[in-house]
């Protein structure tokens, strides 16, 4: 149902302090917030950054991170 879910089942029980995170994600990018174009649910890199306590969370656009990569 949400980014969050997915990183929570992830990282299970590893409480190792995250630095930074990234995420391509389809979409157009605004503001650190996208709604993709292929799920249901929103990303916002600062509600991430908030809920799992990281310093700095970057969305970009997919294709701009496989790019990048």
């Amino acid at each position: 149902p949400s980014l969050g879910t997915i990183l929570r089942e992830f990282l299970g029980e590893n409480k190792t302090p995250i630095a930074a995170a990234g995420f391509g994600v389809p979409g157009g990018v605004h503001k650190g917030r996208v709604k993709p174009t292929n799920i249901s649910w929103a990303v916002d890199a600062g509600e991430l950054a908030a809920e799992f306590k990281i310093p700095h969370v970057e969305i970009l656009n997919d294709l701009a991170a496989n790019a990048y990569g």
